[in-house]
Formats: C-alpha cells, structure tokens, sequence
C-alpha cells in the first residue's frame, strides 16, 4: 500500500516543531517517520497519552480507528 504523503511535506514549520517539542518521548520516533508525525501531532490526529505520543507502542484499534476518523475530517 502506498501512502500518500505530499500534502506534508511543509511540515517543517515552526508551529509543527512547537506541537511537536512538546511531546516528551519525541526522540524515540524513527527518523522517517518525524514529518508525518509532527503534522499529526499539529492536526491533532495523535494526541498520545499525557506529555508522550509513545511512537514506539503499539495502537489498539480503537486508537487507529479515532486517528483515521480525525484523519478524514481535517
């Protein structure tokens, strides 16, 4: 499955990094996937739990289904 990522690839704005410091475990995140997140993070599709988005957990799904919900309303 390709996934398409264009319309994030501005995600280097400073209100994404601001959203994005915020996280506490931010670090943890892989590499490849910091873009996605940080605008994910901005658009409130992840929320995490408290000051964590923990990247390295997995998601239930209710939790993919809430994100995929939020995903299609922005």
């Amino acid at each position: 499955m390709k996934i398409r990522t264009d319309f994030i690839t501005n995600s280097s704005s400073s209100s994404y990094i601001i959203c994005f410091a915020r996280i506490a475990d931010a670090e943890k995140a892989s590499g490849w996937a910091v873009p996605s997140l940080k605008w994910a993070v901005a658009n409130g599709v992840l929320t995490g739990a408290g000051d964590n988005l923990k990247p390295t957990a997995t998601a239930t799904r209710a939790e993919c289904a809430a994100m995929v919900r939020t995903f299609m309303e922005k």
